[in-house]
């Protein structure tokens, strides 16, 4: 006890109003990605440990893309990996969340495959332009099934052996179309390739 000073007496509603200011501590929000976005631990723990920053460009980026795992992915590969080399921050990072998350989701359907989204990705980073401006630019389209399925049958025809590959149980072989039917129509989506080329064997 000091007689110089006045004893301070603090009130609950006090008390409440810091914690309220203090906000969501890392541990709660490690928590709450794990649950709310089915993150795995160490996927939460490494978008936390960034700052509050990222952990925010991740929530938007999860909700204007439709699919947060895909969007962890994304933020652990390419955006960190470009904040590094470029010695930026989160704040100061060229492409907003809402607009990557416009580039997620069209992958998701089906718009532009993986890797030709991360040439549309290169594009609006340099450019600044938006997902569907990247894809314009890249005279990226969505190709229709049927062509797809005609590419397939073309390449199968052409490709006995592996056919009978994949007949012998060897389905990985199938990937060795895949480059091909780029070749035929550069918007060809391999997933889907490969798919198509299984069905269609399946059914010889």
């Amino acid at each position: 006890p000091d007689p110089d000073l006045a004893p301070v007496e603090v009130t609950e509603e006090e008390v409440a109003a810091v914690r309220a200011a203090l906000g969501e501590l890392p541990a709660a929000m490690r928590a709450r990605f794990e649950t709310e976005y089915e993150l795995k631990p160490y996927d939460a723990d490494v978008i936390v440990n960034q700052g509050l920053g990222v952990a925010r460009y991740f929530e938007e980026l999860a909700r204007t893309g439709g699919d947060p795992r895909q969007a962890s992915n994304w933020i652990q590969q390419d955006v960190l990996r470009t904040l590094n080399e470029q010695g930026l921050t989160i704040e100061s990072f060229p492409v907003p969340a809402a607009r990557l998350g416009e580039l997620l989701a069209a992958i998701r359907g089906g718009e532009v495959d993986n890797s030709r989204g991360k040439e549309v990705f290169a594009l609006m980073l340099a450019e600044g332009l938006s997902a569907a401006e990247g894809m314009q630019r890249l005279g990226i389209e969505k190709v229709d099934e049927a062509e797809l399925i005609a590419i397939c049958r073309e390449l199968l025809e052409a490709n006995p052996s592996v056919v009978a590959d994949v007949q012998a149980g060897k389905a990985k072989a199938v990937g060795s179309l895949i480059g091909q039917a780029r070749k035929k129509n550069p918007n060809a989506d391999p997933n889907r390739v490969r798919e198509i080329c299984l069905e269609l064997i399946a059914q010889m």
